[in-house]
């Protein structure tokens, strides 16, 4: 058995319905447990292959934090769960020559959830980050890990975008970790946010730094 901790991260403030349904409850929605604004459940499961979707006031959707996923029987997406034997775990050392040939954008997604809103999310190895801070302009935000399993550990920070006639100080804030960004247009913005940011890992008196150009 092994005991794994799922976690969903609403886009939007407020109270949410949240569950969680997959092959190992039959499909049957067992509920998750606001913590703080995000919701989490804890499960002990046997080894194997597991299919699950999270339902969020009603709408069944996939785990955006595990790239696994496969076709399901209505033409969407299950998200997939593989619980083995625990591995040797990766040291610091060990991770430097993986980084080598791996752009930034390997690690590092936008979800844009809408027209000013989205949510950014970083793909880490295991255990292996005592804090990870994102600089964005003259903002620094702590990024809140929000899930993970042998493979790999998820962060992530939520992000408003601004217009430049509009004042941040009118804002309310969804969560401490949030971040505002101002766009001068509507449209694409991912690539632009993506080439501005720099990603600094913290990990044992250890540093590593992340831009566009890659790690170093």
């Amino acid at each position: 058995m092994s005991l794994h901790r799922f976690s969903y991260s609403p886009l939007t403030a407020g109270d949410h319905k949240v569950g969680l349904a997959g092959s190992f409850s039959a499909w049957q929605i067992l509920p998750m447990e606001n913590t703080g604004g995000v919701y989490i459940l804890s499960l002990e499961l046997p080894l194997g292959c597991y299919r699950y979707k999270f339902i969020v006031d009603g709408n069944w959707i996939i785990d955006e934090s595990n790239p696994h996923k496969e076709s399901d029987a209505f033409g969407g997406l299950n998200s997939v769960l593989i619980v083995e034997e625990a591995r040797e775990k990766l040291r610091w050392d060990d991770v430097i020559p993986r980084l080598a040939n791996k752009a930034p954008t390997d690690y590092l997604k936008l979800y844009r959830s809408g027209e000013d809103a989205g949510e950014l999310r970083f793909i880490w190895f295991p255990g292996l980050a005592d804090e990870i801070l994102l600089h964005v302009d003259s903002q620094v935000v702590s990024l809140s890990r929000i899930g993970g399993n042998t493979l790999h550990d998820v962060y992530f920070c939520l992000i408003r975008f601004l217009h430049r006639d509009v004042s941040s100080d009118s804002m309310d804030s969804l969560y401490s970790n949030q971040l505002t960004i101002y766009n001068d247009g509507k449209g694409e913005f991912s690539q632009n946010l993506l080439i501005s940011i720099t990603l600094e890992i913290l990990f044992q008196g250890k540093r590593l730094v992340m831009d566009y150009s890659g790690f170093s």
